[in-house]
């Protein structure tokens, strides 16, 4: 289908949570988001899926699994696969731990496929990429979230730090794709 850009927020300052209000409509049923430049204060990112109050919802109906890997560059040389699960949770999960670091040369980046539709759950499936986690590993991996609810309007996506702390830097573009 084609792509329609609907917004795009390019924070570079010190920040505990963005707000993508209003972007999900009923002109759409599928988003792209791309996010690219992720700094932070070496923390997870999460989501919350956002209500038409502009209201994050916070109820533990959130389910999520992803799968990925990494390598050590630095210190060492151990690699591995890693999984995750985070079931009946009250946020969206994208990583099993591993962050964005906090310097500039080493920005990750996340695409983000979303399905969202009023009274129907939320989808958010992708890939999550970082080049540095803890100053010394590589790690990609793939991701799929969902929020069971078939009782809200959704309009958007709340991106915060798992333990209260800063996005450094997030560039984020959003398209509305037209079957």
């Amino acid at each position: 289908g084609t792509h329609v850009k609907l917004a795009e927020v390019n924070q570079n300052s010190n920040t505990s949570a963005i707000e993508l209000q209003q972007f999900i409509t009923t002109d759409y049923k599928n988003y792209k988001i791309f996010i690219n430049n992720i700094l932070t204060d070496n923390q997870e990112i999460y989501a919350r899926a956002m209500t038409g109050t502009n209201t994050a919802y916070s109820t533990s109906n959130y389910f999520a699994s992803g799968d990925g890997y990494y390598k050590q560059y630095s210190g060492g040389s151990t690699g591995n696969q890693d999984q995750f699960s985070a079931l009946g949770t009250s946020n969206m999960r994208f990583t099993p731990g591993f962050y964005q670091d906090s310097t500039t040369e080493w920005a990750g980046r996340m695409i983000i496929d979303l399905y969202s539709e009023a009274n129907k759950p939320m989808i958010a499936q992708g890939y999550y990429w970082t080049p540095r986690y803890n100053d010394q590993y590589v790690y990609h991996g793939t991701f799929s979230n969902s929020v069971v609810e078939n009782a809200q309007t959704w309009t958007g996506l709340r991106f915060y730090m798992h333990s209260g702390g800063n996005i450094n830097n997030m560039d984020i573009q959003i398209y509305g794709i037209k079957h």
